[in-house]
């Protein structure tokens, strides 16, 4: 096997990898904050059937911690997507890429320099609707493959296929993916 794509990588391919990337984190949080809310929920709860609402301010702040739930969960997922797209044109550049597929490795070449990855080196991938991340061993590195950017997208698909195959690495497939 030897399989060749080139693609330019931008600011929206590099956001949709911090995005997915920000939200595989939420999602390992995300039991511990239901928790949490339900804790809170069930006290507030509690207290208004224990029969202390003899006062408007008591009514208030039973709901009030649910408002602000709902407000602060819109408004943080806004934030989060702003200050990753500000961190995103701080530090990374528009590249032209250059990925190689062979047996044992995939060879990457940009303005920044080849870089050749032993296949043991990837312990995941990551397949949504427009792109394919192939996650490295160091944290937060991955190989970003936009499917529209390439030419010979079958090729690259069964490659990676075969890869996640002959290597037993995981191949998360969520085309319904939505930040």
């Amino acid at each position: 096997m030897n399989i060749t794509t080139k693609y330019n990588i931008d600011e929206n391919d590099y956001l949709a990898f911090n995005l997915f990337y920000h939200s595989i984190f939420k999602k390992n949080n995300k039991k511990k904050n239901i928790i949490i809310w339900s804790i809170i929920f069930i006290f507030f709860i509690l207290y208004a059937f224990k029969g202390n609402l003899l006062y408007e301010e008591d009514k208030i702040a039973v709901f009030l911690p649910i408002i602000i739930f709902f407000i602060l969960y819109f408004f943080l997922k806004k934030m989060q997507k702003k200050n990753i797209l500000k961190h995103i044109k701080k530090v990374y550049k528009p590249t032209f890429d250059e990925v190689t597929f062979t047996e044992n490795t995939i060879e990457v070449k940009n303005e920044t320099g080849n870089f050749i990855y032993n296949i043991s080196q990837i312990i995941e991938i990551n397949e949504i609707e427009k792109y394919y991340f192939l996650h490295l061993q160091t944290l937060g590195k991955a190989i970003i493959i936009p499917k529209e950017k390439i030419d010979n997208l079958s090729e690259i698909e069964q490659a990676i296929k075969d890869i996640s195959q002959k290597y037993n690495i995981k191949h998360n497939v969520n085309l319904n993916w939505k930040y």
